[in-house]
């Protein structure tokens, strides 16, 4: 019997598999990927690292 976790840890191994593929299963060239993914959405990241500082996030942490 699948619950909602077993669905929701599927979807995030799927993303996981996925992502490894788009960088050819290079390590270093997925870490350059999500550099650059750090620079373009800068803005958004430092909003959520202000809200967790905040308290505002349940959850979250900003370490």
């Amino acid at each position: 019997m699948s619950t909602d976790c077993d669905t929701v840890i599927e979807e995030i191994r799927e993303s996981r598999r996925r992502m490894s593929e788009q960088s050819g299963h290079d390590v270093g060239k997925f870490i350059d990927e999500l550099k650059q993914l750090n620079g373009k959405y800068a803005v958004q990241i430092g909003r959520f690292q202000k809200l967790c500082e905040l308290g505002s996030v349940e959850g979250a942490r900003t370490t």
